[in-house]
C-alpha cells in the first residue's frame, strides 16, 4: 500500500529534486507550496536558485500530464498537486496561514484514512 506524502516548502528551497526521493508512493503537493516557489523565485542566492529549479521540474512533469490527477515520477512514484481541503477545520488557535494550508492537506487525507506524513 502506498503512502502519502505531503511536501512542505522547505523542503523544495533544500532539495529542488526531493520530489523523486520518495519510491513508489504518491508526492502531494499542496498549491499553496506551487505559490511559495513562486514568489521565492525572483529572490538571489541559493534560495531563489531552487525555488526556479524545483519550478523548472514541475513544469517538465506538467507537460507529461495533468498534475491535479497525478503525473507519474521516474521513481515510480505519483505527484499530484492538490488544491482541495479548504473546508478543512484545524484546532482553536491555528490562523490563516500557508502552514496552515498545508496541515489541512494532511488532515483531510488522514480523515479519508490516507496514511499521509508531512516532510
Amino acid at each position: 500500500m502506498h503512502k502519502n506524502y505531503v511536501i512542505d516548502t522547505n523542503v523544495l528551497i533544500q532539495a529542488p529534486h526531493a520530489l523523486e526521493s520518495f519510491e513508489e508512493n504518491h508526492v502531494i503537493l499542496p498549491v499553496t507550496v506551487l505559490e511559495e516557489l513562486d514568489a521565492l523565485k525572483d529572490r538571489d542566492g541559493e534560495c531563489g536558485h531552487n525555488a526556479r529549479q524545483a519550478i523548472r521540474f514541475l513544469e517538465r512533469l506538467r507537460i507529461k500530464g495533468n498534475l491535479t490527477k497525478g503525473v507519474r515520477l521516474d521513481s515510480a512514484g505519483l505527484l499530484r498537486l492538490e488544491t482541495n481541503f479548504v473546508d478543512i477545520q484545524l484546532p482553536d488557535g491555528f490562523g490563516v496561514k500557508n502552514d496552515n494550508r498545508i496541515l489541512r492537506v494532511c488532515k483531510g487525507l488522514i480523515e479519508k484514512n490516507e496514511p499521509t506524513i508531512l516532510v
